[in-house]
């Protein structure tokens, strides 16, 4: 088993410009709000302070985009809120779609999904129709890709192998080519790979 060690971001958010503006996404101010009535004594006052979100979402117009992100855990633990509602959104209602990140650069090159989890790699393709947002982005240090088989490989073998990978547009497969250069990839569900490898279907998997 092959181990790099890199540090670099292997995945970020991006959203399409044409339906949430061109402005930066930002929080709600205070006095953007509409006045809501206090159950105790009919005052207006911020949702915010209270945590009653709801009272907000009932004030305005809601808006549904698709949210597309990883079963993975970090995925899960940063849409816990969201998806709960324990925190604000504003003007939006979100529908979240589940799908592993391949999948889900493949839909955002078709242009299906306003908001999404894509690959680094895949943003440069995606740079004329998806903005960047600012949070979200899962960031490696010290650690990198791991390269299995069932018995040790040099890295002239592996260029010569069969390799099973989770996508051309994964980081994993830019830092393999990358690493490696030229080899011959076989496109595999990213957690199908170790079994393909068992099974002899290919030589090594990424």
């Amino acid at each position: 088993m092959r181990r790099w060690q890199t540090r670099c971001a292997k995945k970020a958010f991006v959203r399409q410009p044409a339906f949430l503006g061109d402005a930066p996404l930002r929080r709600p101010c205070a006095s953007t709000r509409p006045a809501l009535l206090d159950d105790e004594g009919g005052k207006d006052y911020n949702p915010s302070q209270k945590g009653d979100f709801e009272g907000w979402r009932r004030t305005v117009e809601r808006r549904l985009l698709t949210l597309g992100h990883s079963p993975d855990p970090d995925d899960a633990f940063m849409f816990y809120a969201l998806t709960h509602r324990r925190i604000e959104t504003g003007p939006y209602e979100f529908r979240h779609l589940l799908e592993d990140i391949e999948t889900l650069n493949r839909r955002a090159l078709r242009g299906e999904l306003e908001v999404s989890a894509v690959s680094l790699h895949a943003c440069a393709y995606l740079a004329d129709r998806y903005a960047l947002l600012r949070c979200g982005a899962s960031v490696g240090r010290g650690y990198g890709p791991l390269v299995v088989a069932r018995r040790e490989m040099s890295r002239e073998e592996l260029r010569r192998a069969r390799l099973g990978v989770p996508g051309t547009l994964t980081t994993a497969f830019l830092l393999a080519r990358l690493w490696l250069g030229e080899f011959q990839e076989v496109v595999l569900p990213f957690d199908g790979i170790p079994e393909a490898v068992r099974r002899g279907e290919v030589e090594a998997g990424l």
